[in-house]
């Protein structure tokens, strides 16, 4: 799912105060004997801090102390120095402390104290503060929207002759923390600017019970008693799937699901008996689900988080045991997977690109296999009783078609998210021997009914079984049910016509629903009486809907809560669970005995695994084959119509493989790689075309020769010192010696750098055409500390430019743990090597005068030699893409090509389909063709990734489109150091245009918190998107339109800093 987190657009100060396992038994109170005493901890703060400290920050900053103890605010709080200078949209300030038994807490209450004179009214009066807590592990959150105030609204009081304002924040903790082990108390504000003290008192963890929360009964009882669905006459025919040796419960799962299509669709519900509004454990045995109609769901939906214990229930072996729990009542399992960010560290939303360095041969594949060598251990070892093997629905790489998770379409090719959602199958099938998985395919709708746009980016037949898509409702009216109903329908007949099952893979009201001002109260059963009433539609197999989080942000409605009673959605989630077109568990029954087996007459296939196609081959590759569905008895391959070469087969891996390195002559030619596959007579070709792209070493210092390391001088420290001399040449290692010397206090910070600086550059490497610089770092092992936490040694080498000092080229590239750095032997002795790469960018690279290399590490202590290596200034090949940097796009580099065009320009919002046009155009052979649909959303639009250019060399943008006379809001938006900015040309006739738009003429986004902010030169040196949108000038609009753009380019003089 795309968690929706809207607050991000708004102007937020987080403050987190995080409370752990082990509190001083000063700060606790025992209930008492004779009298009910429901404090759990109190804090004061009348003496001291009481054991709290500063955690961490961002986009914000402590002062200093961070924090320290305070009479200012009755008999002593805790004072937070917080500097909280600009307004953007995300500033954190994080506090901890230790306390046992959170888990068993129903109430937190603190008090939040500001300095009235230290804020501007007029500007931020009406901003809001909404404090709220949440439960680690997982999230929990509690208390939204319970304690709210506007900036102006605060209660008033006076210490010490000081206006402050006052909030008195309640939290209740209602559910699904039980396991937790840490309290956050969130302070958020949506725009203020604040520097001077934030007061904390008075905190008090409580397990006192709720009073009231009854509610009134719904009107409508469930009915427990429907009859069972009979597996009697169901057709139990040979069935394709992706594991032609699936175990025999996983072939009875997918012929149930094919057979009860049509008559019954299955509800689903994630973290069903793991998390929710009203349970009390999260081990599998409660459900919202079963405390709302007396049944659990039919389909139970978790997560790959669960097994690394960031979600619900926390742990592989809970995990394995609720879906023991689940599949022993009769239900069905699914998985989705939320991976983490391979190369950056971050989560799923963190959008480094991921994929083309996960494939296979790529640089960070491993880590992949290892999080895949979790998943199949999980899978291998998910058994019943009788340890038979437990069916999974595994759904990977979910909603692609999006761009909120890092294998979105734009941070992937499409050759290569197939490449790596067919890698995923393979590798568990054959190499894992994973044989109790069914494969999903679920892409984000809506396809506005077209199979094309659905399969955008399929991997497949043979690597999916079931066919599904995510949709959540945010009209909460008859137009999203229409565009639900016309795109399952296209589902069905999709999947009828490839032997798959249709199911809504996800699929619930945006957000979830709320404890009261639900806009459709009936939104459960005006939902099933639509897919109910048509005929194909109503083929849909199962729905899944998602987590019950908490009891103000949930899917499906909760009975008796302790706080909130019924939901207000509750009495129509009965009418819906009382239908016979519904099935919960309670009517399932042998979904795993039936008899099913495996279709023999399935032919053979195969396909080059690598290269993809279009990839930029930049040195020796390995060339992979996959042979599948028969005896194999030769696999070769050519280059470029050769002579055929034999591969051979690896059974690490599960492919046929082959080493293959261009030779010089092929650098900057295109070159078809062919492999042949025979199965006897049966013969299959594959072939993939690639960019041979070398780079060129312009420079290179190897410090052979000592007059090499006279080009570098010292830049300087920080939280570190340099030796004598601090830098020096080594002859034996011939490498540059730098001496350093980070220890005392600075050996646990956690930014320490050695500078390495090279003057006058532009003498020594002119760097108007270098595009990237590469250094190995190399530390001896044998003279760091034994007592070093090398796990815990982080490295971060970047470089910046004079005089613009500000732009540290490389800090986002991933981080390195000195644990994980492979060791090398150089003159018999071990190091440990970092291999560096920092791409070099923008226009100061023109005009710097010095370069300096920084070496970051974060708590190296260390005393001694540290080694740089093999520093090279390259140019990179050209990759084919736009060399001009004042062409955003001309559209004549896609040879005709709409799915190249397709791989450059994302849809977002309402669907949309764009394509080449030779008329109408502006210039050249193409223009871009738009058509776009508007409806639920009311808006639809393309996006292209910008990379961070610099667009400093010019003031306007240009370019030639053609409207439609629709009269809705054309969009135009550049999105420049994290700001949205707009510009509105308009629809209104029909007339060929050409536009010179000022980048002064553009203003931000109305939801951007910054309305002051412009589009200068501070913000032109960072574009990271370019966008075309068209907005419904009304709400509620449906209708489609079609615009046409051409030669999108920008010009005028530079803007200077």
């Amino acid at each position: 799912m795309r968690k929706t987190y809207s607050f991000l657009l708004a102007l937020t100060v987080f403050l987190s105060i995080c409370v752990n396992a082990s509190a001083s038994a000063s700060a606790i109170n025992l209930q008492s004997e004779t009298e009910p005493n429901y404090d759990l901890a109190t804090f004061n703060f009348d003496q001291d801090l009481e054991g709290w400290q500063v955690r961490s920050s961002y986009q914000a900053s402590f002062g200093t102390p961070g924090i320290e103890h305070s009479t200012a605010i009755g008999g002593g709080a805790m004072r937070i120095n917080a500097v909280i200078g600009t307004s953007t949209n995300w500033q954190e300030l994080k506090l901890v402390r230790a306390l046992p038994s959170i888990g068993q807490a129903t109430t937190v209450t603190f008090d939040v104290y500001m300095d009235m004179s230290l804020i501007d009214l007029e500007l931020y009066g009406d901003k809001k503060i909404k404090p709220y807590i949440a439960v680690d592990p997982g999230w929990v959150k509690f208390g939204q929207n319970e304690s709210v105030s506007s900036v102006s609204d605060l209660q008033r009081v006076n210490e010490g002759g000081k206006e402050y304002g006052v909030l008195h924040v309640i939290s209740r903790l209602i559910g699904g923390h039980e396991a937790g082990t840490q309290l956050n108390l969130n302070f958020l504000s949506d725009g203020i600017v604040y520097t001077g003290p934030i007061y904390i008192d008075n905190v008090k963890v409580s397990n006192a019970p709720f009073n009231g929360g009854s509610g009134e009964e719904p009107g409508v009882l469930p009915d427990n008693n429907q009859t069972q669905i009979s597996t009697l006459n169901f057709d139990t025919s040979p069935i394709k799937l992706v594991d032609r040796d699936a175990t025999a419960e996983s072939r009875s799962l997918f012929s149930y699901l094919k057979n009860v299509s049509g008559n019954y669709l299955l509800f689903g519900h994630q973290n069903s008996t793991t998390r929710g509004a009203t349970i009390t454990q999260n081990n599998g045995t409660q459900s919202d689900v079963y405390q709302s109609v007396g049944a659990f769901p039919a389909v139970y939906g978790w997560d790959t988080n669960a097994l690394d214990g960031s979600e619900p229930p926390y742990s592989p072996e809970a995990l394995r045991t609720a879906m023991r729990l689940a599949y022993e009542r009769g239900g069905i399992v699914t998985l989705s997977a939320h991976m983490p960010n391979f190369v950056s560290g971050g989560n799923f939303y963190d959008t480094v690109r991921v994929v083309e360095n996960i494939l296979p041969g790529a640089s960070h594949h491993q880590q992949y296999l290892d999080y895949l060598d979790k998943i199949a251990d999980f899978a291998n070892n998910l058994k019943d009783s009788e340890d038979t093997l437990i069916p999974v629905i595994f759904r990977p790489f979910h909603e692609h078609n999006g761009n909120w998770f890092w294998w979105g379409a734009p941070y992937a090719k499409g050759d290569e998210y197939i490449a790596l959602y067919r890698f995923t199958v393979e590798y568990l099938r054959d190499v894992k021997g994973v044989r109790n998985f069914l494969y999903e395919f679920s892409p984000n709708g809506f396809f506005s009914g077209d199979s094309e746009q659905y399969l955008y980016r399929y991997p497949g037949d043979e690597y999916v079984d079931i066919l599904g898509f995510d949709i959540y409702d945010g009209s909460y009216n008859q137009i999203f049910r229409d565009q639900l109903v016309e795109d399952a329908a296209m589902l069905v007949q999709l999947a009828e016509s490839k032997g798959k099952i249709a199911a809504l893979a996800e699929a619930g009201v945006r957000n979830g629903h709320t404890v009261s001002g639900n806009p459709n109260l009936n939104w459960w059963t005006e939902l099933m009486e639509d897919l109910k009433a048509d005929p194909v539609a109503r083929k849909l197999a199962y729905i899944l809907t998602w987590t019950n989080s908490s009891a103000n942000s949930f899917w499906v409605p909760y009975r008796n809560h302790p706080v909130f009673g019924n939901s207000e959605m509750l009495e129509d989630f009965i009418t819906f669970y009382n239908d016979d077109y519904t099935a919960f568990g309670d009517r399932l029954s042998g979904v795993y005995d039936l008899q099913v087996q495996i279709d023999s007459n399935d032919s053979p296939y195969a396909y080059l695994a690598t290269p993809v196609r279009n990839q930029i081959v930049k040195g020796p590759i390995t060339i992979r084959a996959g042979a599948y569905g028969d005896t194999v008895t030769s696999v070769v391959y050519s280059i470029a119509g050769g002579q055929p070469q034999q591969m051979q087969w690896n059974p690490g891996t599960g492919y046929y493989e082959a080493a293959w390195t261009p030779g010089p002559e092929l650098n900057g030619q295109t070159v078809d790689i062919q492999a042949q596959v025979a199965f006897g007579s049966t013969i299959i070709n594959e072939q993939a075309q690639v960019a041979v792209r070398m780079d060129t070493i312009q420079q290179q210092f190897a410090f052979g020769d000592a007059n090499e390391a006279l080009q570098f001088s010292n830049g300087g420290t920080y939280n570190a010192a340099n030796g004598t001399p601090a830098l020096e040449h080594d002859s034996a290692l011939e490498a540059l010696r730098i001496n350093a010397d980070i220890s005392g206090s600075n050996a646990s910070q956690t930014w320490q750098e050695l500078k390495v600086k090279i003057n006058q550059i532009q003498n020594a490497v002119p760097l108007a055409n270098i595009d990237k610089i590469k250094f190995d770092v190399l530390i001896p092992t044998a003279s760091l500390p034994t007592t070093l936490n090398q796990a815990e040694v982080k490295l971060l080498p970047n470089l910046y430019l004079f005089p613009n000092t500000q732009v540290k080229y490389g800090k986002t590239n991933p981080q390195a743990r000195l644990a994980d750095l492979p060791r090398v032997l150089r003159n018999g002795s071990e190091f440990a090597k970092h291999s560096v790469s920092i791409d070099l960018t923008g226009e100061d690279k023109k005009t710097a005068t010095d370069l300096v290399i920084a070496l970051v590490f974060g708590k190296l202590n260390y005393i001694g030699p540290i080694y740089m290596d093999n520093v090279q200034f390259i140019v990179a090949a050209n990759e084919g893409t736009i060399v001009d940097p004042s062409i955003i796009d001309d559209f004549e580099t896609y040879d005709d090509d709409n799915n190249a065009l397709r791989e450059v320009f994302t849809s977002v919002g309402d669907t949309n389909k764009i394509s080449l046009a030779q008329a109408p155009k502006h210039n050249g052979q193409y223009a871009m063709k738009f058509d776009y649909r508007l409806a639920t959303n009311g808006y639809s639009g393309i996006q292209k990734l910008m990379g961070n250019s610099d667009w400093r060399a010019y003031d306007k943008l240009n370019f030639w489109y053609k409207p439609d006379g629709s009269g809705q809001k054309m969009v135009v938006q550049i999105k420049a150091q994290g700001i949205s900015f707009e510009y509105y040309p308009s629809l209104a006739g029909t007339g060929e245009d050409l536009l010179e738009i000022p980048f002064s003429a553009f203003r931000p986004a109305p939801y951007e918190a910054n309305q002051n902010a412009v589009l200068d030169a501070s913000n032109l040196q960072k574009i990271e998107k370019f966008s075309i949108f068209v907005n419904a000038a009304s709400p509620g609009y449906v209708g489609n339109g079609t615009l046409y753009l051409d030669e999108i380019r920008l010009s005028g003089a530079s803007i200077a800093l």
